[in-house]
């Protein structure tokens, strides 16, 4: 059994074709569908946390899209989205996040790292950011303390820029998770294959 983070699972609410997905996922992943139904979209979400990492949220939010419908149609201008990833402890970390539109006018509503625990157990609140401010709970003392977030800009996520060991860890999964996938197209122009790893290299 590897030991490198996986991701287990995924949902997605608002994000282009998905109005409410959620998948959960094994170390290897193989997805077969007609094209439009929403391969692309899926690991054109992943490339999304991953670039966001790095770097501001752009204003068309995904780069190169500049015209495109981002936000489900029909629905609110927001996307949220939840990942529970593998770390081979005790319990998954559940990363959550909601990003609000109009497209231009982009921002972070809220992002939330917690242990997902079963629903008779109170989760392990390690990050609760609210419109640039929150807390952070330190591991060690289980304590809720202030940490002191230089988000200047709204486009950003507070996960890129926290000193937490314990976030860093999830920051750096998901961030070499989020890769390009590698995709097979057959003769047909009705149908699509690619395929992708839950796993982290």
């Amino acid at each position: 059994m590897s030991s490198k983070p996986t991701i287990k699972s995924l949902k997605i609410k608002g994000y282009r074709p998905f109005r409410d997905f959620q998948a959960e996922l094994t170390p290897l992943e193989i997805l077969v569908g007609a094209n439009g139904s929403g391969k692309s979209s899926l690991f054109e979400f992943l490339k999304f946390l991953r670039d966001s990492i790095y770097q501001d949220i752009p204003p068309e939010i995904v780069a190169g899209s500049i015209g495109q419908q981002i936000f489900h149609v029909p629905g609110a201008e927001r996307f949220w989205w939840s990942l529970d990833m593998d770390f081979h402890q005790q319990y998954p970390l559940r990363y959550q996040g909601e990003l609000m539109g109009p497209v231009g006018r982009t921002h972070v509503s809220f992002e939330r790292v917690q242990t997902a625990r079963p629903r008779d157990q109170n989760p392990y609140l390690f990050l609760n950011i609210g419109e640039r401010k929150g807390l952070i709970q330190d591991a060690k003392s289980k304590k809720l303390t202030k940490q002191e977030i230089a988000l200047k800009r709204p486009n950003q996520l507070a996960l890129s820029t926290v000193t937490n060991p314990e976030l860093i860890t999830l920051y750096s999964a998901i961030s070499s998770r989020a890769r390009e996938p590698r995709a097979l197209r057959s003769n047909s122009s009705r149908c699509a294959v690619g395929e992708t790893t839950s796993e982290i290299s």
